[in-house]
């Protein structure tokens, strides 16, 4: 009928910890998600998981989120001449 989340905090290594808890509670499965890390952040993800996927009985899915597409300002070309703005200091042959 559904799952129901839960929380909990726990001090010690991340990866060691999670997967205790998980075994503790007798989960399914231990689902992490992973977006927006940097070298560091994929660094110590990289660590995590390694710890988490050793101790946890449960199998474990990491799911990486899409990043939004950037929002681009509408064309306004083409146009016979660059806008009025882009115009400034240019000399434009007619």
């Amino acid at each position: 009928s559904g799952h129901r989340p839960v929380s909990h905090i726990h001090v010690g290594d991340p990866g060691i910890t999670v997967a205790r808890v998980a075994n503790t509670l007798g989960v399914d499965e231990i689902i992490v998600g992973a977006d927006g890390l940097g070298l560091l952040g994929r660094y110590m993800f990289r660590s995590f998981m390694a710890r988490l996927m050793q101790h946890a009985e449960a199998p474990v899915v990491v799911i990486k989120t899409a990043k939004p597409a950037p929002q681009l300002a509408p064309a306004t070309w083409p146009q016979p001449y660059p806008p009025a703005a882009l115009n400034e200091g240019l000399a434009v042959r007619r």
